[in-house]
């Protein structure tokens, strides 16, 4: 994909997501998943829940060990953070940081993210017998 038509993409991603329509599309996750960006480590998540829609987007679940994630999406920056206490200090919550994603549209006033887009963004499943609900 040439430069010109990556920051195009961005600039339509930014307006959509000003106008409060931000969907995650084929093209978008493509492009975040061609740039050479860390995956974090492959997880199967039970009980996701967003617990906010928008600065920050942010969900909380539980791993199949039975650890509390927190994954929340803030100024074009997605992070994963495990295992999460809301008891935990400061330090405590950076140390858990397990994955980050920047720069995910090119605004960094974008808090706004879809369930499916940062799933498909961080490559997480949610366990089989919760999808059927």
């Amino acid at each position: 994909m040439d430069l010109e038509k990556a920051r195009l993409m961005r600039v339509q991603l930014a307006m959509n997501v000003l106008n409060n329509t931000f969907i995650a599309t084929q093209a978008h996750i493509a492009m975040i998943q061609a740039t050479e960006v860390k995956q974090p480590p492959p997880m199967v998540l039970r009980n996701l829940t967003k617990t906010c829609e928008c600065n920050p987007a942010q969900w909380e679940a539980v791993n199949e060990r039975g650890e509390d994630v927190y994954i929340r999406y803030r100024f074009d920056n997605l992070t994963v953070h495990c295992p999460y206490s809301e008891n935990a200090t400061n330090e405590e919550f950076y140390a858990a940081k397990i994955f980050e994603l920047d720069e995910v549209c090119g605004d960094s006033m974008v808090g706004v993210m879809e369930t499916a887009e940062m799933l498909a963004l961080t490559g997480y499943t949610v366990a089989e017998e919760e999808q059927a609900v």
